[in-house]
């Protein structure tokens, strides 16, 4: 919904020198308003990419790189096994297990649907985080690596014989799949403080890019403002090239 600063008929009741300025900064405001209507909206589970991101401290950063290395590590390791014993995956299993095969397969692909769609929430409510090193790691591990765990827990369990192997293999991928999720605080006190400093720090963010003009009275006020014009439908400055 556009947001706008209303004038008055009579233009001679409009203080412009502190109107034009407070529209600037409602832009600013608004923009950050709308994120946190739509962060309540969806509240989307962090993960430790989006924690690093909230943050932008290295630690975080350093800290999420090392579980997707962690997270990759495990899933190579785990295709590797697969591919040495794919001639137990062809093999025809008995009717228990490949009822457990299916059923969890399916609960899997359901936890790594859920994994996809928090992160295409985060990167809805945050536009900046698309394109960033973080955006794509938690691409690679929540999007495109949900798919890999699906396909590789119903292998697994298909090339299982042990029944007790059979419920360890069933979680253990589960497992790769939420580490990222599993380290992070999900205390909402926490949670609130680093969404506060965030949407802070872009305020500030957005007044330091904002033309300095704007918030310059001495710039505003010299020559009695022969430099720049007033373009009352829009409420804004026409700063004048010479």
């Amino acid at each position: 919904e556009k947001k706008t600063i209303k004038t008055f008929e009579n233009d001679h009741l409009n203080f412009y020198a502190k109107l034009i300025p407070l529209k600037q900064m409602w832009g600013i405001y608004s923009n950050t308003i709308e994120q946190i209507e739509r962060l309540h909206r969806y509240e989307p589970q962090l993960n430790s990419f989006n924690v690093a991101f909230v943050q932008g401290t290295k630690d975080y950063l350093l800290r999420a790189i090392f579980i997707f290395l962690t997270q990759t590590t495990m899933l190579v390791l785990t295709v590797s096994h697969i591919w040495d014993n794919r001639v137990d995956a062809c093999r025809i299993p008995d009717l228990l297990q490949l009822i457990v095969s299916i059923s969890g397969t399916v609960v899997v692909s359901f936890i790594a649907k859920q994994s996809r769609d928090n992160f295409n929430e985060f990167a809805y409510i945050f536009p900046d985080y698309a394109g960033t090193t973080l955006y794509k790691i938690d691409m690679a591990s929540n999007y495109f690596g949900g798919f890999l765990v699906s396909i590789c827990t119903l292998l697994l369990l298909l090339m299982t014989k042990n029944n007790l192997d059979i419920v360890l293999n069933a979680t253990a991928l589960l497992f790769v799949m939420e580490l990222d999720e599993l380290l992070v605080d999900n205390n909402p006190v926490w949670v609130t403080s680093g969404y506060r400093s965030y949407f802070m720090k872009e305020i500030i963010k957005g007044l330091n890019k904002a033309d300095k003009r704007y918030w310059d009275f001495e710039y505003l006020r010299k020559n009695r403002g022969e430099h720049y014009q007033i373009h009352t439908p829009s409420c804004s400055f026409l700063f004048l090239d010479k």
